[in-house]
């Protein structure tokens, strides 16, 4: 299992109807926050409490973190004529991750193709061939 951070921001709005504004303070204004986005692209977190660690950390008061859990998905790798069921999020952590298990040299001359979603297994249909 792992766990991503998802990330909103908040704008402050002017709300005072006559617009004033006094060095950059707003006589009256309000917090409007944004839609959730995935935060770091890159980085997962292998631990739900190390997730939240690291909301804490970069907590302010203008934007918010969520500890959101991924869905992990079966992929079969094939190298040199090997092969290894791997569980990622993406087939290119797969293939990484695959490469480490190799010791690949190269990591695009691992192959990955997708088992199961959430445990369902997917079929491939040969028509795109």
């Amino acid at each position: 299992m792992s766990f991503a951070l998802h990330i909103r921001r908040g704008y402050i709005i002017n709300t005072d109807p006559q617009r004033r504004c006094y060095y950059g303070a707003y006589a009256k204004s309000e917090t409007v926050w944004g839609d959730w986005e995935l935060w770091l692209k890159d980085m997962t977190f292998e631990t739900r409490e190390d997730a939240e660690h690291a909301a804490r950390q970069f907590a302010r008061e203008d934007q918010q973190f969520k500890v959101v859990e991924l869905n992990m998905n079966t992929y079969q790798a094939f190298y040199k004529g090997q092969t290894k069921e791997v569980q990622a999020t993406s087939s290119f952590k797969a293939q990484q991750l695959a490469a480490k298990q190799f010791k690949a040299k190269r990591e695009y001359e691992v192959t990955v193709m997708l088992v199961a979603i959430d445990g369902e297994q997917v079929t491939h249909s040969t028509g795109a061939l």
